[in-house]
C-alpha cells in the first residue's frame, strides 16, 4: 500500500513542472503533519513556533 503510494507521487512529480514540484512537496508535507497529528490524544500539546 506504502510503496503504491510513493510510487503514484513519483509518476506525479515526474509529470508536472520544475516550478510546481516544490509547491507539490509543501501540500504532501503538511498533509501529512496534519493527518500524523489527529492520531495524538487531547493530552498532548502543541506549540506553534509561526
Amino acid at each position: 500500500m506504502v510503496e503504491s503510494q510513493v510510487f503514484q507521487i513519483y509518476q506525479l512529480f515526474a509529470t508536472i513542472p520544475r516550478n510546481a514540484q516544490n509547491l507539490m512537496l509543501e501540500l504532501q508535507r503538511d498533509n501529512h503533519v496534519s493527518k500524523d497529528l489527529r492520531h495524538l490524544n487531547s493530552a498532548f500539546s502543541v506549540l506553534d513556533a509561526k
